[in-house]
């Protein structure tokens, strides 16, 4: 009896570290587990932020080009507009130099003329 006893003890004791051991084993891979859902969060999170990042710069950058090609278009309508005035006061200077022109060969009756 006194052997029996002692069997079921040690295989009592012998079941509560192995199911311990099986609740260390179920923790640890609950704890790895959890482990990598926060690396995937992370990871996801950084992702979302590099995203985020890229989608700004892109924004600044089409911004940045808009100002630009703005400010080009201006200089472009600035030097047409001088470029236009400078045609047309040379075609003022040509249309005075003929009406000049015209005038000194106009043939002036001579009682006009003073000898």
């Amino acid at each position: 009896a006194a052997a029996v006893a002692i069997q079921c003890a040690a295989r009592s004791a012998a079941a509560r570290q192995a199911l311990a051991g099986l609740r260390a084993e179920d923790a640890a891979k609950k704890e790895t587990a959890a482990v990598v859902i926060q690396s995937a969060m992370r990871m996801a999170l950084a992702k979302e932020t590099l995203r985020c990042l890229r989608d700004e710069k892109l924004r600044e950058d089409a911004e940045e080009y808009a100002r630009h090609t703005q400010a080009a278009v201006v200089i472009q309508c600035a030097a047409r507009s001088a470029a236009a005035r400078q045609a047309l006061a040379g075609l003022r200077a040509e249309d005075a130099a003929k009406k000049q022109a015209a005038a000194v060969a106009w043939p002036w009756p001579k009682r006009l003329c003073v000898a």
